[in-house]
This record gives structure tokens, sequence and C-alpha cells, in this order.
């Protein structure tokens, strides 16, 4: 893989990410040397086992303060829906917006983007990386997913209808509960301070 010219979308965005984040800046070393020699296309490939690029939106009702979560089918847990970033999305906004209909039948343009950057509204309020364990069904080595996280408001008669190929159930959580969930307290307080922001 040799260096493109230029800096592509995702490096920027890792950039401006981190320009808000600095806290983060050692646990994206391995991210940062990869999107200085990666092109986007390899950083979105979903068979780049290395790692790449995800997008996920995280829906929460206005009036009571409820997250939307979804049961993955494969991973037996409960999820923000999102997925891989396919090769017809401009950007990982697109793809998280595209994942939403997708897996809850939610139109993200019925619901109000809460952006964390004014100026550049792609850069996600959180990056989460982690490990994805191999599957050998699919022939997937282990890897690293770095999951683009966006918020959005929702009304309190949103109506769901999942994918029942990708999730058994939906769940409505509770913002108390939803903050005592393995790996969520720190995008809980993200949420949290971003929502104070705005009003």
């Amino acid at each position: 893989m040799g260096r493109r010219l230029g800096m592509g979308q995702y490096q920027e965005l890792l950039a401006e990410y981190l320009l808000n984040n600095p806290d983060e800046q050692s646990a994206c070393d391995n991210l940062l040397s990869q999107v200085a020699t990666e092109t986007d296309s390899e950083l979105t490939n979903r068979k780049n086992f290395r790692g790449h690029f995800t997008a996920s939106i995280f829906v929460v009702s206005e009036q009571d303060n409820r997250v939307l979560m979804l049961h993955h089918n494969i991973l037996k847990r409960y999820l923000q829906p999102g997925g891989h970033i396919e090769p017809s999305d401009q950007n990982p906004l697109m793809a998280a917006k595209r994942e939403l209909v997708e897996e809850t039948q939610i139109d993200a343009e019925n619901l109000v983007y809460k952006c964390v950057n004014p100026l550049n509204p792609l850069v996600p309020f959180h990056i989460s990386i982690h490990k994805i364990p191999e599957n050998t069904l699919k022939n997937e080595k282990s890897h690293y997913h770095y999951d683009c996280q966006y918020l959005f408001l929702s009304s309190k008669d949103t109506q769901v209808i999942i994918d029942e190929k990708e999730s058994s159930s939906f769940e409505w959580i509770e913002w108390d509960a939803f903050k005592q969930m393995t790996g969520y307290q720190k995008i809980a307080q993200k949420i949290e301070d971003l929502r104070l922001q705005s009003h």
C-alpha cells in the first residue's frame, strides 16, 4: 500500500476528532499510522484485517431520555444501530444513516442531529476502537473496528421496525441503565456533554 498524496477523508476526520479529544491521542496511535498510509477505500474495506472504519448512530428519545438499542443476533448483546461502510457511502455519516434505515426503518431526516463540530458535521462525537474476534465461518481474521459514532434525538413516538436477519429485538433503554452498560460509560458522558452544549 503506497502513501497517497494529500489527506484522505478519514485522516482528516481523525485529526479533527483528536482536536476535540486530545486525551485519546495515545489510544489512537496505531490508527494514526494506519490512516497516514492507507487510502479511504482501504480504510473502509471490511476485508482489511489490520482494521477498518464502521459507523453507527445513538438515537436518544428527547422526551423520556431513553436510548434505542438492538439485540444483535450474532454477538448476542445490545448494540446501537450501525455497521460497515459500503463503497456507495460518501462518508461515515451517510453510512450510519443508511444502516439506521436498514436496521430500524427510522429515517434520520426525521430526527434531530446533534453535531459536535459545526464546521464539519462529519466529525463523530466518539470513535470507538474495539477488537473484533476471528470469525472462521466468514473466513475473517481478528481485526479492529474504528466506529464513527453520531448522536440523533428522536420524538417519543418514533416507530421501530427491526431487520430480523440482524437483530432479535429492540429496546428503549432508560438512561441510568444505559450508563451502566459495559463499554458505554464514556459514550454516555460524551452524549450528556454534547446535549448540554446544544442548549
